[in-house]
């Protein structure tokens, strides 16, 4: 494939979609995926350190975050884009995104907005019945987070704001 295409291994056309399984894996996925991982890094390096959890879970979840990911890539590379292998990768983004957002130090959290490009960017990619399950994790997952944040590191009515902005986002998509 050339420099320029970064949506998928090779183009997908509807011959390829046989109703279970779609042959491409997207490139571009996980180039935000490994982007959005960068710029956590980057962040928690250069604010003070979270009162939530220490920085060793952090560092262990993302290790296994990333092998994980590069695990489901070759298997769906093998085997096609095939649901058993879409939800776990969906299930570990929305997990990536939760610490993301519980070990921010500052309040209100931007890490929070990491919900909102997780759940848009699987909903696009894998459809429906990905984003119904996205959208049931963030109603019940989210709040037990911000509940969290909010004991660990007080209230902030500014960070409700952003909460309540991130569901009216994705929910008018």
């Amino acid at each position: 494939m050339g420099v320029g295409n970064l949506s998928a291994e090779r183009s997908a056309t509807a011959a390829d979609r046989n109703g279970h399984r779609k042959k491409h894996v997207p490139g571009f996925q996980y180039m935000v995926r490994l982007i959005l991982l960068g710029l956590f890094m980057g962040y928690i390096h250069v604010m003070p350190p979270s009162r939530m959890v220490g920085m060793g879970p952090v560092y262990a979840f993302i290790i296994a975050y990333g092998l994980f990911q590069i695990f489901l890539r070759e298997m769906m590379r093998n085997q096609g884009m095939v649901w058993h292998f879409d939800r776990p990768s969906i299930i570990a983004d929305l997990g990536f995104a939760y610490l993301a957002w519980a070990v921010d130090p500052s309040s209100p959290s931007p890490l929070m907005l990491f919900m909102v490009i997780i759940v848009v960017g699987n909903g696009i990619q894998f459809g429906i019945r990905a984003f119904r399950l996205l959208s049931f994790s963030i109603v019940t997952v989210a709040p037990f987070v911000f509940a969290l944040r909010s004991y660990v590191l007080s209230y902030s009515g500014s960070e409700m704001t952003l909460f309540i902005l991130c569901f009216v986002v994705l929910f008018y998509v």
